[in-house]
C-alpha cells in the first residue's frame, strides 16, 4: 500500500527500517557526501538533482546541477538517496535557496528500504566489462583549460580536445608541430597487435618507463641505472641477455653497432615517452635531437604535458565512439540484475565519468558469453588510489537479466532464478 506525502510525492508505506536517531542520520549523510552520492529533491510533479555539500547538527546544504528555477523558502519536499545497498527517503524543509545552494532543516526521521534481494556476491577477477560513453549530464560544465596556454598551438590542442568528437589526426599534427620545438624529429605511435617494433620502443612497452639516451655517442648513456625521476635506458636489455649467456665481448660488439648506427644518422640524444592508458602502454612519443643532452627538467616537463594531452584524446575517442574495437578491460567487483560496481584510477578516464554519466556495456561473463546494457552512474566511492563506480543498469533486457542471474547462480547457488521472475 502507498500513501501520498506532504510534499505530493508517492512513498511506499513500509520502508524496512526507520531511522529517528539524530547521529545515525548524520552518519547516513556525511557517507553520502563523502561518496558524492546523487540525490533528488522532490517537490509536487518536480525532481531535480544534485549532490550533499555540507552536515552538520543545524542545518544540511546541498548542491544542486541546477539553478532551482523559483524560490524555495519554507517549502516542504522531499529528498531520496541510494547509497551502497539501500534507499533513503527524508522529509525536511528548506530553509532558503539561493542559486544552486539549497539550506535544509535536519529530517527527524529518514526510512530506509533495501535495495538488493540477495547477498554481495565478490565476483572480483571472474568478470570483465567494456564500456563507452553515450550521454553526459546536462549539467556538466566544460572547463576552458585553453584560454590559459601561452602557445597558440597548444590552446588549438585544448580547443580539439574539448570537443565531443575528436579528429584524432588533428591532435596528432598540432601536438607534433609543438613537439618540433623540442626536436628535430617527433613521432607519435599507437600500439597495433601483430606489429614488431625495435628494441627501444619494446623496452618501454615492457618496463612501462620513458626511455631516454642522454648522449647516444657515449657507451654509458646506454648503460645508464634508472633514474630518480623514473628513466630508463638499454641497461634492463643488457642485464637480461648477459643472464642467457652473452659475453661481454658480445654486448661491447652491440654496442658498437648501436653507437654508430645513430653517429650515422646524426643523432645525439633519444626520448621515449610511453602514452599510458589504464596502466598499459597505448603508444608511445619518440624524440631525436641532432644535439646530446638535448631535454633538460623544463623541457621533459612540456614534453610531458603533450604526451598527458595525447593520452587523453586517444582515451576520449575510444570513451566516446560507441563502435570501437578497443577493449579497455575493467573487472567487476559486484553484480546483480539491477547494477554493477567496478574500480578505476586513470585520472584522464575518472575526468570524463560523473555522476548520471550513460555507458554503454559490455559484461564478458565467460570466453563465450557477453552481454550489452545501458547503465547510468549513481555513485562513487573514494579510495586511496581511484574510485568505485556503482552503476544503475537502465537498459537491460529480460534475455539479459535472466543471463546474469544464471551466472550469479554459479556463484552463489542458494539464489534461485525464480526470484528474479517473480518481480518482473
Amino acid at each position: 500500500m502507498n500513501e501520498v506525502n506532504a510534499t505530493g510525492k508517492i512513498r511506499q508505506q513500509n520502508p524496512d527500517e526507520i531511522i529517528t536517531a539524530n547521529v545515525r542520520i548524520a552518519d547516513r549523510l556525511i557517507a553520502a557526501r563523502k561518496n558524492k552520492t546523487s540525490l533528488q529533491i522532490h517537490y509536487k510533479d518536480k525532481s531535480y538533482s544534485g549532490i550533499f555539500s555540507k552536515i552538520n547538527s543545524d542545518n544540511i546544504v546541498l548542491l544542486t546541477e541546477k539553478v532551482m528555477p523559483f524560490d524555495f523558502t519554507d517549502t516542504d519536499v522531499l529528498v531520496e538517496f541510494d547509497l551502497e545497498d539501500c534507499h533513503y527517503s527524508l522529509e525536511t524543509t528548506i530553509i532558503i535557496s539561493s542559486s544552486r545552494e539549497v539550506l535544509l532543516t535536519p529530517p527527524v526521521k529518514m526510512l530506509v528500504f533495501t535495495t538488493r534481494t540477495r547477498e554481495r556476491i565478490d565476483v572480483r577477477n571472474k568478470i570483465f566489462i567494456k564500456f563507452s560513453v553515450i550521454a553526459q549530464p546536462e549539467s556538466l560544465a566544460a572547463i576552458d583549460a585553453a584560454a590559459s596556454k601561452p602557445s597558440a598551438i597548444l590552446r588549438a590542442i585544448y580547443a580539439e580536445i574539448a570537443k565531443n568528437e575528436i579528429d584524432l589526426p588533428t591532435v596528432f599534427r598540432l601536438v607534433q608541430k609543438e613537439l618540433a620545438k623540442f626536436s628535430h624529429s617527433a613521432a607519435i605511435k599507437l600500439k597495433r597487435k601483430n606489429e614488431n617494433y625495435d628494441l627501444a620502443a619494446n623496452l618501454v612497452l615492457q618496463y612501462k618507463k620513458p626511455l631516454y639516451i642522454i648522449k647516444a655517442s657515449d657507451m654509458a648513456s646506454w648503460l645508464r641505472p634508472l633514474t630518480d625521476n623514473g628513466f630508463i635506458s638499454f641497461l634492463p636489455f643488457y642485464q637480461r641477455v648477459k643472464e642467457i649467456g652473452w659475453t661481454p665481448e658480445q654486448i661491447k660488439d652491440h654496442l658498437h653497432i648501436l653507437v654508430e648506427t645513430y653517429a650515422k644518422k646524426n643523432i645525439g640524444s633519444l626520448l621515449i615517452m610511453p602514452i599510458l592508458l589504464f596502466g598499459n602502454v597505448a603508444g608511445w612519443i619518440r624524440l631525436l635531437h641532432r644535439s646530446p643532452l638535448a631535454y633538460n627538467i623544463e623541457k621533459i616537463s612540456q614534453i610531458e604535458e603533450c604526451t598527458a594531452l595525447i593520452t587523453e584524446a586517444v582515451l576520449k575517442n575510444y570513451l566516446f565512439n560507441i563502435d570501437s574495437a578497443q577493449d579497455f578491460s575493467f573487472r567487476a567487483m559486484d553484480l546483480s540484475e539491477k547494477g554493477m560496481l567496478f574500480s578505476a584510477s586513470d585520472p584522464f578516464l575518472l575526468k570524463y565519468l560523473h555522476l548520471g554519466t550513460v555507458l554503454k556495456i559490455t559484461l564478458r561473463l565467460d570466453e563465450n558469453e557477453k552481454i550489452i546494457v545501458e547503465g547510468a552512474i549513481r555513485r562513487f566511492e573514494e579510495l586511496s588510489e581511484g574510485k568505485n563506480i556503482g552503476i544503475e543498469f537502465t537498459n537491460i533486457s529480460l534475455q539479459a537479466r535472466v543471463k546474469i542471474q544464471k551466472y550469479l547462480e554459479t556463484l552463489a547457488p542458494s539464489f534461485q532464478i525464480d526470484e528474479l521472475l517473480k518481480n518482473l
